[in-house]
């Protein structure tokens, strides 16, 4: 799994969402004045190699053994959508290592009936023509109005970052997603400080999702970014850092 790695301090992992890699995470780089930041690319996107038999377990063990080559007992981890899943279920299986969780236009709930059997079709048509539709299908509904209509080069880089990935990586992707957990009474009962953030226009994950994250957490800052959809730490970058440094400030090793 290839992992950037920059700063010193405490750890502060962000895992990317789908079907994308840890290029989304450029703007939050800076924080690496004040933290130890790990931003790896999940198996087949990016620069990471793909791998069989995937579920949001397993992502979430990956990033127990990335944690253990580099000798970290506890971090911060981060996950935006997909990322989100993952971050969950290291909350579940590995909450002693957790010094706090950040949740980022995400859910905690499983997928419906519906949306399931909608992930695994796609799977089945990436396994037989690839996965351009899926950048062109997605590449309208990542950003608000305002950054899909206007200057912003963020629809072109986005698509970039998307064509990364492999066929492989999108299909288990997809299939992890759709055979995930719920994972709200889990998110009940943890007892770490916890970062929500949503984007006030995201078509993907509605903010109602992110409010009942925060409502069900005991310990949740919750954030919401005006004139964002999906990509709240790409459409408004200083904002989210802005946030992200507040509550960073709290948490102790």
């Amino acid at each position: 799994m290839f992992v950037h790695e920059i700063g010193s301090g405490l750890p502060v992992v962000f895992i990317h969402g789908y079907p994308l890699n840890r290029r989304t995470w450029e703007n939050q780089l800076v924080l690496s004045d004040s933290y130890r930041i790990l931003a790896p690319d999940l198996p087949g996107f990016g620069q990471s190699g793909y791998e069989n038999g995937l579920s949001m377990e397993v992502y979430s063990d990956q990033i127990a053994t990335l944690l253990d080559e580099r000798k970290i007992k506890k971090a911060m981890v981060l996950g935006h959508s997909m990322g989100g899943y993952i971050s969950l279920a290291f909350a579940s299986q590995h909450e002693n290592r957790l010094l706090g969780l950040g949740l980022i236009c995400s859910q905690a709930g499983a997928d419906s009936e519906e949306a399931k059997a909608g992930r695994l079709k796609n799977a089945e048509r990436v396994d037989k023509e690839g996965f351009d539709f899926i950048i062109e299908m997605m590449g309208t509904k990542l950003l608000s109005p305002s950054h899909n209509k206007g200057n912003s080069d963020l629809p072109e880089k986005l698509k970039m970052i998307m064509k990364e990935a492999t066929s492989q990586g999108v299909t288990s992707a997809l299939k992890a997603m759709a055979t995930r957990k719920d994972q709200f009474e889990m998110l009940g009962k943890l007892s770490v400080p916890m970062f929500i953030a949503a984007g006030k226009d995201d078509v993907l994950i509605p903010v109602e999702k992110s409010v009942r994250m925060a409502e069900a957490s005991k310990l949740s800052t919750f954030e919401v970014f005006e004139g964002c959809g999906h990509m709240p730490m790409m459409e408004k970058p200083q904002e989210f850092n802005l946030a992200l440094r507040k509550f960073l400030k709290k948490i102790s090793v």
